[in-house]
Order: C-alpha cells, then sequence, then structure tokens
C-alpha cells in the first residue's frame, strides 16, 4: 500500500481502472483514502470517470481508526449511508458529516474533524439525524451515453502562483519546456500584473513555443466563480483548452 503523500499518477490511474474493471457488479462505491491528497484524488477522479451513473466517494479520517477518539468510523459509515440508500451519480467527498462535490474540495484544517471544506460549492448533502440531499445541486448523467474510464494522464502541467513581485525571470522558466499546461493563480477576481511589460512578455513568449510546438497552454484564473481572464490578460496569445463535455457544472 503506497502512503497517501507519494500519490502519483500511476496510482489514479489504477483506482479508475479498478472502478471501471467493477463497475457493473456494484452500485456504488467508496474510495478509502488519507486526507492530505484527498481532494487531488477526488477531484481528478470527476473527470476520469465521464458520465458516471452511480455513486462513487471518497473518504478518510484525521484520526486512525486504531485511536479511541477517531473520525473514521463516522466518515466511513456515512460514506456507505449515502451509497447504500442515495444515487447520486458523481465523485464526491464525503467528511464530518457533508457530502461535497469532489472536484470543489480544499483541505482546511489538518487539526479538526471539519478538514475539509468547498469555499465556491456548498455541500451536496449533510448527514445528521436525518440526511438532507440538495438535489438540485446533483448532476444529471447524459443516459444517452455510456460512462467512459479516461486514464491517459499528462504530469507536464505545472501550476503557476501570481504574488506582488511575481519575477518574469521565474516565470519563463516555469512555463519552458517540457510544460504542456499551465494553471495560473491570479487574484481574487482574475486580476494580473497588466502593467508589467516583462510579465506579459514571458506569458507570450510561452504561448507562442508551445503553439509552434503543437503544444496546448491553457491559462486559467481563479477563483472559478469569477470571470475570466481580464482584458489585458485575454489579449495575449493564450491557448484556452475548450470546456469538456463532462465537466462539472
Amino acid at each position: 500500500m503506497r502512503s497517501q503523500s507519494n500519490m502519483q499518477i500511476d496510482n489514479w490511474v489504477t483506482i479508475a481502472s479498478d472502478l471501471e474493471k467493477y463497475y457493473e457488479d456494484y452500485d456504488a462505491f467508496v474510495v478509502l483514502h488519507g486526507t492530505d491528497t484527498m481532494s487531488y484524488t477526488s477531484s481528478v477522479l470527476s473527470f476520469m470517470l465521464e458520465n458516471v451513473r452511480k455513486t462513487v466517494v471518497v473518504t478518510g479520517s484525521q484520526v486512525p481508526l486504531s485511536q479511541s477518539q477517531n473520525d473514521g468510523t463516522t466518515n466511513l459509515l456515512g460514506a456507505l449511508t449515502v451509497c447504500g440508500n442515495y444515487e447520486i451519480p458523481e465523485v464526491c467527498l464525503f467528511f464530518n458529516h457533508k457530502l461535497y462535490r469532489g472536484n470543489r474540495t480544499i483541505k482546511q484544517d489538518a487539526d479538526s474533524f471539519g478538514g475539509f471544506n468547498s469555499p465556491n460549492f456548498p455541500p451536496l448533502a449533510e448527514m445528521g439525524i436525518g440526511a438532507q440531499i440538495s438535489w438540485d445541486r446533483i448532476r444529471v448523467p447524459r443516459l444517452d451515453t455510456k460512462p467512459t474510464f479516461h486514464k491517459n494522464l499528462s504530469g507536464e502541467v505545472t501550476v503557476v502562483r501570481v504574488y506582488p513581485g511575481t519575477s518574469h525571470r521565474i516565470l519563463k522558466q516555469q512555463l519552458g519546456p517540457p510544460v504542456r499546461g499551465v494553471v495560473l493563480q491570479t487574484y481574487g477576481a482574475g486580476n494580473g500584473p497588466d502593467a508589467d511589460m516583462n510579465f506579459l512578455a514571458a506569458l507570450r513568449e510561452a504561448t507562442v513555443y508551445h503553439s509552434s510546438n503543437n503544444r496546448s497552454t491553457t491559462v486559467i484564473d481563479t477563483p472559478p466563480r469569477f470571470s475570466p481572464l481580464p482584458a489585458a490578460f485575454a489579449a495575449l496569445p493564450v491557448i484556452t483548452a475548450p470546456m469538456p463535455s463532462h465537466f462539472p457544472a
């Protein structure tokens, strides 16, 4: 068994392959996972499992089951309750009585049972004395299309976080080969240093290189609830990847 801190792309492919192998044999699936990389796994699985029609819940615990005061029992039973009683056809993360959309979660606390949160999208369900399911938030799969399990992933993707004083020299190094895709984390509403000509030139140089070498560069602002890149950034020759048909809302 691999430590969660050593998660690699091949581990995600293994999980997806197992889900594909047993997809027709079971009505729902619970994936047990360490908390450090749980959000990464639940997010990537949501894209690897296109048009999934069964409930897939990723869960774990802050405190191991071997300890008397642990949250593992509660989280496991909650995940099993969701899978055994409700049809929620998407990849989810269950933690501390709440069911989240898998690709909207972050680990916000390492020292409490409420370790996960979903800042930009409310929980799909909350489990207490009864279950409160927000059915209007649940994705509806396409019934005319069979599930597809995507296993061809690229590790040549990087995240660049913009901060005051970002060096264009460092940026050029971060955007150079063998990088194939970039997630550009900008300020709150998608703003960036649009008056820094060296910064913009580094972006232009990177996109021109990738364009001429048949590589795609995607620059994405954050957080996702705001509009895409502002005018000065949108004017750049950035190759923006089209939103896939199964992109979770």
